[in-house]
This record gives structure tokens, sequence and C-alpha cells, in this order.
């Protein structure tokens, strides 16, 4: 079964290398900007975009958890 938007973010976002948002785009035909307020998590310092790639800085790390409640 397909994993739900929400669920791209909060398990890729486990990862080190975090989630490609092209990928996201590509795979669900939608912007995840419009999806989820990432931007917010970018103005609290929480994740930043890398290469396209979006991943918890090391403040993100200590409080994952809140990070994942944005994707729920």
């Amino acid at each position: 079964p397909q994993i739900s938007k929400g669920e791209y973010f909060w398990l890729g976002l486990r990862k080190i290398n975090g989630v490609s948002l092209k990928k996201y785009i590509d795979k669900y035909s939608s912007d995840p900007f419009v999806d989820f307020n990432i931007k917010e998590l970018i103005d609290k310092k929480l994740v930043v975009i890398e290469n396209d790639y979006l991943k918890l800085t090391e403040l993100g790390l200590n409080v994952g958890n809140y990070v994942f409640e944005y994707f729920i």
C-alpha cells in the first residue's frame, strides 16, 4: 500500500539524508510547502533543505517528535 503524504515525511526525516522534495512532488503530484507548514519548521531552524533534501538540523534531531507532529 502507498504511504500517506505525512508518513513520507515523518518516516523519511528519521534518516540522516532526510527526504527528497522532488521525489515527493513526483510521487504525490503535490507541493509539500502547500501540504505542510515546512516554512515554519525552516524558520524555527528545525529543518534545512540541502540539495533537494529536507533534513533535520541538530536542533531538529533533539526535538524530532515535535517536528514529526507537523506531518500528522
